[in-house]
């Protein structure tokens, strides 16, 4: 046994050394666990720019639970606890949490985290080991990110059922088991993700084709797990993944169109982007598919679906700015619930209620309506209301080629806003505080109150064609310009969607008077109030450039690979003996032929082909002048025939240095065979064998030669061959 705080490291069925570990990276996770309390990691990971430090000690890991209702009098189990990433938000809620991982050295790592809590107990060893020690059942029985690897533990087909009716005996009545696992179908594999535990493109998508000890289940998989463990299961999809969601969905209240734009996941591995993600999202909601090609599932083996139906964590912040916006259902009766998710944050959730009631009287008497609030107890309560946002209804209108209706909307919808400011904008403390110290313009003009947020997707539209604000969470009762409003409607449209960012939205900037100036400005409002709102947190957003390897569009992928030779083949020409990029030209090579005349100027005095960047075999049918003069050259690879080159490099090179005099013309006719690299290096290797027999063979006659010349030298020293040699000295027949 082990003790760390108050955490207790139950070692019974521990098999003595941890047979999972990431390497000596854990040893810097453990030092920050060690030495730094929880409100330092989001510095560390600033600082580190470390995957491994994000992925284990960002607070976004715990959005996955928070809207869980957990209660004080339950108990849960938590089943691949690793480094803790949820344990204490479970242990926050809960009345006892107890945890069972593989590791030692990542169970320290938790139990460093939570040795403050008195409600957490880790027991080391396999789940299978430990079970038969568990003598309690409990009320939730999570497996984050633990279900896929069933295969490695369990022998057997369907290790997975297997494996969760185990885990059900442990289940109190009337409990749950959580799973949250990826989606083998998930989009982001199909526009260019790497599958997250073998990094091999489209592995989920084949089926695990190369795979073994890991896989992910599509939703109508699950669904027949379900029937075969006679359980109800409720989907639930985190999104953007299950790893760092930012928003819960499920099956009762499906993402709409427009909400899905983040394409952020490849933090650990470089990625291709095929398509636009957003707008593939949007398709699949209009189609109905999004529960198929969600990235992620998070599911509830459960008698009764909770009441949450969504649930939004915005904590990529400052404590007492992070809140959790949830949409519960009973019955049939639908409302919002927003609480704050620390408890520094309950005044800013309790100024929701007062932006209301300014608004309301703001925008009385206009087209625009303010979602009603009142202050509950968990936080405040708003209404839940149906229809499409004034970002789809201009989407549609654009998708429809009614460009002119669909300006004229946003026109109308950015005059309402403009007309409710009829004061000259003055600098007040309190704008400086928030928005820092910026030029104050004549020409800046703002209201009363100011919601800074009321970007389009803010704006719900019913079935009456009323418009509806359904979050103003950012209301300032001290001026603001205006134009600084309209900015950043503007600004969000432009940069929410590859497509969106192709409509001009030039003349809307002009009608309202915002210029390049301006948006400089503004900008720098903009910055300062991320800074106001977030202090030294870095969101995703921002994180991305630091710590993932990249991604590349499709459009540079395909400019790269016809840059970078393969199937083409590239010509240098020198003057000089050196050979240079700029000194050479690429030629397509259609199925692996080039058929072609070459230009040679009349100084240039050496040429290389390069007919790809991989080994290969070049077989090459002509090669020679405009007079039909043979075109002598050499080569790095090996002969494999009369006119077959088997090239062991992976850079193929053909080389001609003897070149006739004057302006001369080159025709090459060659095919390169559509064979991978293994089977090239197979040749040289069947080939180098049979080199190796003949030699063989000929060191084998040369002994056998050696053997004769030794018996003939020895015969020769013999009496009887002497005196037959002095026998024909003297003329001896």
């Amino acid at each position: 046994m082990e003790k760390i705080g108050n955490v207790i490291l139950d070692d019974v069925s521990y098999p003595g050394e941890d047979l999972y570990s990431e390497g000596p990276g854990e040893d810097l996770l453990l030092e920050i666990a060690r030495d730094c309390p929880p409100e330092e990691y989001n510095k560390k990971i600033r600082e580190t720019q470390s995957w491994p430090v994000m992925y284990h000690f960002s607070n976004i890991r715990s959005n996955l639970v928070l809207w869980l209702p957990i209660k004080k009098t339950d108990r849960v189990l938590e089943i691949g606890s690793g480094c803790g990433a949820v344990t204490g938000a479970l242990a926050e809620k809960a009345g006892t949490v107890h945890c069972i991982d593989l590791s030692r050295k990542r169970s320290q790592i938790n139990a460093y985290r939570n040795k403050s809590r008195e409600n957490v107990t880790i027991f080391l060893g396999n789940f299978q080991d430990v079970e038969k020690r568990l003598a309690d059942t409990y009320d939730y029985i999570t497996l984050i990110g633990v279900l896929e690897y069933a295969a490695s533990y369990l022998p057997g087909e369907k290790p997975w059922v297997r494996m969760l009716e185990m885990v059900r005996r442990h289940l109190a009545p009337g409990g749950r088991i959580v799973v949250a696992i990826e989606n083998r179908l998930g989009l982001k594999y199909w526009a260019g993700c790497t599958e997250d535990h073998v990094g091999r493109y489209f592995e989920g998508i084949e089926d695990y084709s190369h795979t073994e000890g890991v896989r992910t289940f599509s939703r109508k998989e699950w669904k027949k797990i379900f029937r075969e463990l006679g359980m109800r299961g409720d989907f639930y999809y985190p999104y953007p993944d299950y790893k760092l969601p930012t928003v819960i969905y499920s099956d009762r209240r499906l993402p709409e169109k427009g909400e899905l734009t983040s394409s952020l996941y490849n933090f650990d591995r470089s990625r291709v982007e095929l398509f636009d993600e957003a707008l593939a999202f949007d398709g699949l909601i209009g189609d109905g598919l999004f529960p198929q090609f969600a990235n992620s599932f998070l599911i509830l083996l459960e008698e009764t679906a909770p009441e949450v139906v969504y649930s939004r964590i915005s904590n990529q912040r400052l404590p007492e700015f992070s809140i959790e916006t949830d949409i519960l259902q009973k019955k049939k009766k639908r409302w919002v619930r927003k609480q704050a998710v620390e408890a520094q944050g309950r005044p800013h959730i309790e100024g929701i209620c007062d932006a209301c009631e300014g608004l309301e009287r703001l925008f009385q008497g206009t087209e625009l309506l303010i979602n009603r609030c009142v202050k509950i107890d968990e936080g405040v309560k708003l209404e839940y209301l149906t229809g499409g946002t004034l970002l789809e209804q201009l989407d549609l209108l654009k998708k429809q080629g009614k460009t002119q209706e669909m300006t004229g909307v946003f026109r109308r919808y950015l005059n309402l806003i403009r007309e409710t400011a009829q004061e000259r904008f003055t600098v007040t403390d309190e704008f400086e505080e928030v928005f820092g110290t910026v030029p104050q313009r004549e020409k800046y003009v703002t209201a009363p109150v100011t919601d800074i947020d009321m970007v389009l997707s803010n704006v719900l539209v019913d079935s009456g064609g009323r418009w509806h604000l359904l979050d103003y969470e950012w209301t300032f009762f001290f001026p603001v310009p205006i134009q600084f409003v309209i900015y950043r409607i503007l600004s969000d449209y432009e940069n929410s969607s590859l497509s969106r960012n192709q409509v001009s939205v030039e003349e809307l900037y002009e009608d309202a008077g915002i210029d390049g100036e301006d948006r400089e400005i503004f900008r720098r409002m903009e910055e300062n109030f991320q800074r106001y709102v977030q202090g030294d947190y870095l969101p995703l957003p921002r994180l991305y450039p630091l710590l993932s390897p990249g991604h590349v569009d499709l459009g540079t992928l395909l400019r790269l690979e016809a840059e970078s030779g393969e199937e083409r083949l590239q010509i240098f020409t020198s003057r000089d003996g050196t050979l240079r990029e700029e000194d050479s030209r690429r030629y397509a090579m259609p199925g692996g032929k080039a058929v072609l005349w070459v230009e040679i100027p009349e100084e240039v005095s050496l040429i290389r082909m390069d007919p790809g960047e991989k080994a290969c075999r070049i077989r090459i049918e002509r090669m020679e002048w405009q007079d039909g003069r043979k075109c002598d050259f050499y080569t790095n690879g090996e002969s494999a025939g009369e006119k077959e080159i088997l090239f062991k490099d992976r850079d193929p090179q053909i080389y001609v240095d003897h070149l006739p005099r004057g302006r001369r013309r080159l025709f090459v006719e060659l095919t390169r065979d559509q064979v991978v690299e293994d089977y090239a290096l197979e040749q040289i290797r069947e080939r180098e064998e049979r080199l190796w027999e003949q030699e063989e063979e000929n060191r084998k006659l040369q002994r056998q030669l050696e053997e004769k010349e030794k018996q003939i030298r020895a015969m020769e020293e013999t009496k009887a061959w002497k005196a037959y040699r002095k026998y024909k000295k003297f003329g001896g027949k």
